[in-house]
């Protein structure tokens, strides 16, 4: 499933502050109206005509660190619980994300934060480590089977190459389960580059 088609940045930016603003009611962690505003604020693109005003407010009030701590916490909850209980809900939450992703808003530096694992990628990233490790076995295998050898790298090659690729696919599982944050947030970019549809541009 595709999810919903946002057609602009308010749209997507209402959909996503609308859906955190919900998510923060069943943890039980309600958002004030400064702080639902806030998750709207941008200095550059749409962003609501008070916003400044807003963020003025914002700044005598709260710590920006907890504030950015608190929402992608609840970010993160919000995703987990969609892509649970409610697929067609987080299609449409994953579509709104994606097509603000690119644009320079606050919200985005929590989505960031929350280290949010899109349904699939990370498995389609190992699959197709996996498959390119299979490629050299079989690579291997055809050119010896059938005398190719002097249309292909040298088995020697081919072995260094099979050997990188296993290396490569084992740091990424130990890396994942020393540092899960920071290797989710690479395979994320990895995947968003090899995988995630592109988003509109248009602001």
């Amino acid at each position: 499933m595709s999810g919903r088609n946002f057609h602009s940045v308010q749209e997507a930016k209402e959909f996503i502050a609308a859906s955190i603003a919900a998510q923060a009611q069943r943890d039980a962690t309600p958002l004030s109206d400064i702080e639902r505003k806030m998750l709207l604020f941008s200095e550059v693109g749409w962003a609501p005509p008070d916003i400044m005003e807003a963020s003025d407010e914002f700044d005598r009030q709260y710590d920006p660190n907890e504030y950015e701590k608190k929402i992608s916490t609840i970010i993160k909850h919000l995703d987990k619980r969609l892509q649970k209980d409610s697929p067609a809900e987080y299609d449409d939450w994953k579509s709104a994300v994606q097509y603000l992703r690119r644009k320079d808003h606050y919200v985005n530096i929590m989505i960031r934060q929350a280290g949010l694992r899109p349904t699939g990628d990370r498995l389609k990233l190992w699959a197709t480590g996996l498959a390119l490790v299979g490629a050299f076995v079989a690579w291997l295998f055809i050119s010896h089977e059938y005398k190719l050898e002097r249309y292909f790298p040298s088995q020697k090659v081919m072995g260094k190459l099979l050997f990188a690729g296993w290396l490569a696919v084992i740091a990424l599982g130990i890396l994942n389960l020393l540092a899960p944050k920071q290797t989710s947030n690479v395979v994320n970019k990895i995947s968003a580059k090899l995988f995630a549809r592109r988003s509109g541009d248009d602001e």
